[in-house]
């Protein structure tokens, strides 16, 4: 049994299946950078986006989720997607355009649901409109528009460049729900703030301020410092420590619990390119706790570990105390999955999971 209320979940109870998401760039830009409102950007935005990068080497919408969908199919032989607007602001623009971009996922093989990340102040009446006729058009079970929060505090959002406030957020959430769309939040933890860094209490407040909005879903990130932003200056400059690890588990733990629970998890932590990142390892301490001898509970640590050994050996899910662990494939001689590279697809629970399902089941 989960004991938080996870994506994975969620999908097997509305849909009955397991749906994947395909990452499409959509050639989209961001207001907080074309000097719209700023041309800096947020202090600690990756200058190239969060994407997959398949849109700079002339790949075309089709040919990425080919690509994409054919790697799904053939390996886990799934059948359902969701076709996930990634990088940058993607309804930031005329209209026309998101239209088109619309009209291009129609006929994907197995199009299921749409996902689309964006900002609060680039959603007006008539995105939201064609957005939610466009969910019938396309036959789309759902229509998740992520919208990026980060904090529910105003000096904090003003202190990193983020070009809107807390009340923007609430009025797109609300204008988004009444058309019958689902709105995930993302969330950071310890953010720069005119005080030095976010505290618990803040995050705590941005989880209170969320859950007394119609909110479906959210993402949480540990803050990792890019390479080539500000927030990269304030880190080489000693002006700013990211969270550490125990810290960072500390805060989503308790950001957990306070968590409604009917909100839906899509994300627990940050998974950063380290190519991207300011120094090498910088990130990476949080996205693979296990590998770096993370202080967690003992018995955490050893199931983590013991995952780690075992992953690439063992095929199928099975649910046992609350945990999502592999189990041996029971024909003998029967072949292995093939390995997947490192970095690209993840099998089994993350060592987050396994420490909060330890943290859930204790405290019930």
């Amino acid at each position: 049994m989960q004991r938080f209320h996870a994506l994975s979940v969620y999908n097997r109870r509305r849909y009955g299946k397991r749906v994947q998401k395909i990452p499409l760039d959509a050639d989209f830009s961001c207001p907080n950078r074309d000097g719209t409102i700023s041309r800096r950007g947020c202090i600690f935005c990756n200058p190239l986006g969060s994407g997959s990068g398949f849109s700079d080497r002339g790949m075309d919408l089709g040919e990425q989720w080919n690509f994409w969908h054919d790697l799904h199919t053939k390996r886990h032989r799934l059948a359902a997607f969701t076709a996930y607007l990634q990088s940058y602001s993607n309804t930031y623009g005329p209209i026309e355009k998101l239209a088109c971009i619309l009209d291009r996922l129609d006929g994907l093989p197995g199009l299921h649901s749409l996902s689309l990340g964006t900002r609060p102040d680039c959603l007006d009446d008539k995105k939201l409109d064609l957005l939610a006729e466009q969910r019938k058009a396309l036959g789309l079970s759902d229509i998740f528009l992520e919208l990026g929060l980060q904090s529910s505090n105003d000096e904090t959002l003003k202190h990193i460049n983020r070009g809107h406030d807390s009340a923007a957020f609430a009025r797109a959430v609300e204008a988004a729900a009444s058309r019958g769309l689902n709105v995930v939040a993302h969330v950071i933890a310890g953010l720069p703030s005119p005080r030095g860094r976010e505290t618990l209490e803040d995050l705590l407040s941005t989880v209170d301020f969320i859950n007394d909005l119609p909110v479906d879903g959210i993402k949480f990130h540990n803050l990792y410092v890019c390479r080539g932003t500000p927030l990269a200056r304030l880190h080489e400059n000693g002006e700013y420590t990211p969270l550490t690890q125990e810290e960072y588990l500390s805060h989503l733990s308790e950001a957990l619990m306070r968590l409604k629970p009917t909100t839906v998890i899509h994300r627990l932590n940050g998974n950063p390119d380290q190519r991207r990142t300011h120094r090498p390892g910088l990130g990476r301490e949080h996205a693979r706790p296990a590998q770096r001898g993370a202080r967690l509970p003992q018995k955490v640590r050893r199931m983590a570990g013991k995952k780690e050994r075992r992953g690439n050996r063992h095929t199928g899910l099975v649910r046992r105390r609350g945990l999502a662990v592999k189990r041996p494939n029971p024909r003998p001689g029967a072949s292995s999955p093939p390995v997947k590279p490192r970095g690209m697809f993840r099998a089994g629970p993350s060592v987050y999971q396994l420490y909060f399902s330890s943290i859930f089941r204790n405290s019930l």
